[in-house]
């Protein structure tokens, strides 16, 4: 464990139960988050990332934009 993990653990642990919880349930929901997107992105392929690319650019030029979720939202299993 890293010398900042150790930090913040022992911060926490000063903390009443129900901060420690509630910065825990954020802190899994933030991981949980993050490994959900990383399963996207590893699924997602060139030809898609070249359809996401134009689409930006098109968003951008002309002031749009959607949220990623929503473009990526055919591809979900």
């Amino acid at each position: 464990m890293t010398k900042l993990m150790e930090r913040l653990i022992g911060r926490l642990k000063r903390l009443p139960e129900t901060q420690q919880d509630r910065y825990a349930a954020a802190y899994l929901a933030e991981l949980d988050d993050d490994q959900r997107w990383e399963e996207l992105f590893a699924q997602t392929t060139d030809e898609e990332w070249q359809k996401i690319a134009s689409k930006a650019r098109t968003e951008a030029r002309n002031e749009e934009s959607v949220p990623l979720e929503e473009f990526l939202g055919s591809n979900e299993s």
